[in-house]
């Protein structure tokens, strides 16, 4: 059993942007590929993929990888949390790195990074953009009941805020570019 669970989140109906932004392309691969890459090679580490809307599309071109079907996933990010947190808090790991595959421009060598801060300290490590801290983030098995709680929009980030103290961030090179709308997705272009 690896240390690591990687939980990657793409599960969301994309309502704002009007088609599956899992299948947008960016460098020559859908987001949700591009995101798979930077991801594997993680030393110790397990990937997790948790679909909701679109999975029939999705799921056949990542049937390598395995899946969490989140039933639930209209509720928001909380919900595909929970039901990644459900099937491993269960299992031996000792941390979980949560991503979300419309981040691309995170590449593996910040995944890296927040591994490496994780290895000495007990706590959340976060990615910090600027005055933004947000995901991926590292949480340790500690935090493992708390996170299969979550069933809001809000994803991970109360968890975080609510525990500032135990909280070490790790800078992102890059600006925070989340493709939720066309706009969002026109800026990301212009990083091919």
């Amino acid at each position: 059993m690896n240390s690591t669970a990687i939980l990657l989140l793409a599960a969301g109906g994309s309502h704002r942007f009007g088609s599956p932004k899992q299948l947008l392309k960016f460098r020559g691969k859908t987001l949700i590929h591009h995101t798979l890459e930077q991801l594997q090679g993680l030393p110790n580490s397990d990937l997790y993929v948790v679909l909701g809307a679109e999975i029939d599309k999705i799921a056949p071109s990542i049937q390598k990888h395995i899946i969490i079907e989140n039933k639930n996933w209209e509720s928001g990010m909380g919900s595909s949390i929970a039901a990644g947190m459900n099937l491993l808090k269960e299992q031996n790991y000792s941390q979980v790195l949560i991503t979300l595959c419309d981040l691309p421009l995170i590449e593996f060598h910040h995944y890296q990074n927040l591994l490496d801060e994780s290895r000495i300290t007990q706590n959340i490590v976060a990615t910090q953009y600027e005055q933004l801290i947000a995901v991926p983030v590292i949480f340790k098995q500690s935090y493992f009941e708390l996170l299969s709680k979550l069933d809001a929009d809000m994803g991970a980030r109360q968890i975080i805020l609510q525990n500032k103290d135990d909280l070490h961030t790790v800078s992102a090179e890059l600006s925070y570019i989340d493709v939720d709308t066309i706009e969002d997705y026109e800026k990301l272009l212009t990083y091919e």
